[in-house]
């Protein structure tokens, strides 16, 4: 998972915080008076919490809300998604939220949702006495381990954030077996369809299975020929013309054709036909996915790291500059790779 850059879960977060709360929170969505927008403070929390560069894998929300109370002033929800075991991810929730606390000076109520494989990890304090003092913090947590009897439920379910943990099981369920994984992100994407939601909403969505449930090059193109059939029988293409595909098609003919008659100047072919059909977001997105690609056909299957690390980098240039690398590097070990 990628770590404080704009990724699809900080796009979930933003663009259905109060779902979010429903969904992994209930008792506390209870007591937030949603009539009150809620004020994100994401520029904020990343002066107070700077980046954990030997812990990258996580994605913090912060924003500002109003109570049901009638308590004075507006209060701070600090969410972590976290990723991997971390040791002392109890201890760094306390420090995140003192700084919080003392930087304005309001109550602040910190949230963890658990996507970890380790179904043991449940922390949910942090505590020390000292000479008689004593200092806590309890904080709720979701484990989407925990879900994982209630797949039918979780189908059912028109919270977004039911896709998403199914996404993300499928992801742990499938880490060894590809083929098994396009099996289930072709589901989810049947059952966006079956339910009937709105153009928008399927795309949302998409791009966060899509992230989550990562394929080699050949199951990703054998997924994009079924998606584009069933899109076409269902007369609904939601999906298969988002201007990510549109760039990705472009890139990957350019790709094929560099294999064949010179790699640089077929990828130059590919990123000029891919740059034509898609706006920013799609561009970078593409080359991610490019460049991945690109790393598999040059020296094999990749590890996690390396394909976590590609996806955390949102910056064009970054990206161009790397396939240049890959261009004449003879191992992956040799590409260097920007600290994220």
């Amino acid at each position: 998972m990628r770590a404080d850059y704009d990724s699809p879960w900080k796009t979930m977060l933003n663009d259905y915080f109060e779902a979010c709360l429903a969904f992994y929170f209930p008792e506390a969505h209870q007591q937030i008076d949603w009539r009150v927008q809620p004020t994100f403070l994401d520029k904020e929390l990343t002066k107070l919490l700077p980046k954990d560069q030997s812990r990258p894998l996580r994605v913090d929300k912060l924003a500002q809300i109003k109570l049901h109370t009638g308590e004075e002033g507006r209060v701070l929800v600090h969410i972590e998604v976290q990723s991997q075991r971390e040791q002392n991810f109890a201890e760094r929730l306390y420090r995140y939220n003192s700084r919080l606390y003392n930087s304005r000076r309001t109550k602040v109520a910190t949230l963890a949702i658990l996507c970890d494989s380790a179904p043991s990890w449940r922390p949910t304090q942090f505590a020390y006495d000292l000479l008689g003092c004593h200092v806590q913090l309890d904080f709720p947590t979701a484990k989407l381990l925990d879900y994982q009897a209630e797949a039918d439920a979780l189908a059912a379910s028109d919270n977004p954030f039911a896709i998403v943990t199914l996404a993300h099981l499928d992801a742990l369920a499938t880490k060894a077996d590809d083929p098994a994984r396009k099996t289930a992100k072709f589901r989810l994407v049947r059952l966006l369809y079956d339910r009937g939601y709105e153009r928008e909403y399927v795309a949302n969505l998409f791009r966060f299975i899509d992230w989550v449930l990562w394929l080699d090059p050949d199951l990703e193109e054998q997924f994009e020929e079924e998606l584009e059939a069933f899109e076409k029988e269902r007369k609904m293409e939601y999906i298969s013309t988002l201007e990510r595909k549109a760039i990705e098609r472009g890139l990957k003919k350019g790709l094929e054709q560099g294999l064949e008659q010179g790699l640089e100047q077929g990828l130059e072919q590919g990123l000029e036909q891919g740059v034509t059909k898609g706006r920013d977001e799609g561009l970078v997105l593409g080359q991610q996915k490019m460049l991945l690609t690109l790393l598999t056909k040059k020296f094999g299957a990749l590890s996690d790291d390396v394909v976590l690390h590609i996806q955390a980098i949102m910056d064009e240039a970054t990206l161009q500059a790397l396939v240049g690398e890959v261009l004449t590097a003879e191992s992956v070990d040799e590409i260097e790779m920007p600290a994220i």
